[in-house]
This record gives structure tokens, sequence and C-alpha cells, in this order.
């Protein structure tokens, strides 16, 4: 299943599951608490800028807000309870208007949802897609460029910004003549 189908289809049931299975933070997966629904910590603004650079810059991902997650015996973070935010709308409306602040440039397509748990508490997830027009720099207090590794946020070392600023697409220029049924590429090049 992709990262946009799970992230649609994840249910209540889903993430109780992921806490009583401790279910592991992986390489497109994060648990996040957060101290308030308004966003206004610094630390939760960071999360914010940090999720959204890293797994941008990777291979996309989701974050689930409202599970908190420490590492296990075997010194791996997973799941271990939820911590429902209050004021979830709220929340909501904050994810919406901090993500075009928190990374620049804007990733393009990134969703948030909310699920219920009672009258206006629950949990959010957001999905991150994997872009091609990065690198993303953190913004809100960050200022870096992050990837996702395993199950943790990495600042990006200077020979990652240099691969992915020259991993930029190319434009590509194919011309073919045609001659009847038959088409035939016609190879151009420019020299310096």
């Amino acid at each position: 299943m992709n990262l946009l189908n799970l992230y649609n289809e994840l249910s209540l049931e889903d993430i109780n599951d992921f806490v009583s299975t401790m279910q592991e933070e992986n390489l497109t997966l994060d648990f996040k608490t957060i101290n308030n629904a308004n966003l206004a910590n610094k630390d939760d603004k960071r999360n914010l800028a940090k999720s959204l650079s890293a797994f941008a810059n990777s291979s996309g991902g989701l974050v689930i807000w409202g599970v908190a997650a420490k590492k296990n015996k075997r010194g791996i973070d997973c799941a271990t309870g939820l911590k429902e935010i209050k004021d979830i709308r709220l929340f909501l409306s904050r994810l919406n208007e901090f993500t075009g602040m928190a990374v620049s440039p804007i990733v393009d397509d990134v969703r948030h949802r909310i699920i219920e748990t009672s009258a206006n508490k629950g949990i959010a997830i957001t999905y991150i897609p994997e872009s091609a027009s990065g690198p993303h720099m953190a913004k809100m207090g960050e200022d870096r460029y992050y990837k996702r590794s395993g199950d943790s946020f990495y600042r990006l070392e200077h020979f990652d910004l240099e691969d992915m600023f020259g991993r930029r697409p190319r434009p590509k220029l194919e011309i073919y003549t045609r001659n009847g049924k038959i088409a035939t590429p016609v190879s151009i090049s420019i020299r310096d």
C-alpha cells in the first residue's frame, strides 16, 4: 500500500494497534506529541518543520501527532501510548496555517487530517510526499536541511546538498523526423 492510501485509510483502531503492538518508527512513519494545540511552542513548530523537510527530502512519510514514542529494549523508537490532543480542530487549523511557512521552498501536496477520539480531542495525521523540487529547508527557527534515515531525522551534510541540487530535473528535448510511418530520433548536443 502506498503512503497516500495508508494516510487516507488509517483509523483510530489502526492507531490503537500501533500502540498495543509497539509499532516501530521507520523510514516513512514518525510519532509525535505536542505541547499545545495552537503550536505556540517553539519545539512543536520545529518538529513540524523538521518533519516536512526530512520526509520531503527523502522518500516521503507520515507523522502521527498525538502518539507518544520511546525506545524499546532494543533501542528502537516505538509507539507507547495515545496522548490525545485537546482542541484538535485548532491543531488542524494551525497545521494548515504553518505548513507553508515551515519549509522553504514549500512542499506541494502536504495533507493533514484528524481522527476524533472524543469531543474535540483526538490525533492528527500528516502526509508528506517525496518531493522532486527539493532540497527543502526547515524554517521555524531551524534554517537547516534534514533527511530521514531509519527512524530518525538527520541534518543533511554538505555533500547531500550538492547531490540534491545536482539531481534537479533537467529539461529534455527530443526531436524526431518522420517519413511516412517511420520516426527517426535526431540527436542534438550542445558544447561549451
